[in-house]
C-alpha cells in the first residue's frame, strides 16, 4: 500500500514539474512577444519595461527573455532524459532566480511581476525536483534492501 502511495506522489510530482516547466516556457515566450511591442504589459503593476531594459535584463548582450525560453526548453527536454542532470540544472536555475529576485528588490527597487512569477516558479521547480530525486533514491534504496534479504 505504501508503495502505491509513494508511486502516486511521485507521479503527481512528475506532472507538476512538467506543467510548471510548460508555464515557464509560456511566460518566457510572453516576454519575448511583449518586448516586440512598443508598450510592455506587466501581469501586475507597471515597471516590467523598466526592469527588463536595465543592464540586468541582459546576459552576455542577449535579452534574458530569449535566454530563458532556451533554458526552460532545455530543462523540459533533459527532464525526460537524465534526472541527475535535470536536478543539477534546476539548482543553476534556482541560483539565477534568487539572484534576479534580489536584483529587483534591492538593486533596482522595481519589480517586474512577470519576471517574479518566472523566478518563483523556477524556485518551486527546483524544490520539487529535489523532492522527486529524494523519493527516487528512497525507492532505489528499498529495492536494494529487498534484494539483499532474498
Amino acid at each position: 500500500m505504501l508503495d502505491i502511495l509513494g508511486h502516486i506522489k511521485r507521479n503527481i510530482l512528475i506532472y507538476l514539474i512538467f506543467v510548471l516547466l510548460i508555464i515557464e516556457i509560456i511566460f518566457a515566450a510572453y516576454l519575448i512577444y511583449d518586448s516586440s511591442k512598443a508598450i510592455t504589459l506587466c501581469v501586475v503593476g507597471e515597471s516590467c519595461d523598466s526592469v527588463q531594459n536595465t543592464q540586468y535584463g541582459y546576459l552576455f548582450g542577449i535579452k534574458l527573455a530569449y535566454l530563458s525560453i532556451f533554458a526552460f526548453t532545455f530543462l523540459a527536454l533533459i527532464y525526460f532524459v537524465n534526472k541527475i542532470l535535470f536536478l543539477l540544472s534546476t539548482f543553476v536555475g534556482f541560483a539565477f532566480a534568487i539572484y534576479f529576485i534580489i536584483v529587483q528588490l534591492f538593486v533596482l527597487k522595481e519589480i517586474c511581476s512577470t519576471c517574479m512569477i518566472i523566478d518563483f516558479i523556477m524556485v518551486a521547480i527546483s524544490i520539487l525536483a529535489t523532492i522527486n530525486f529524494i523519493l527516487i533514491r528512497k525507492k532505489k534504496d528499498k529495492k536494494k534492501i529487498k534484494s539483499r534479504k532474498k
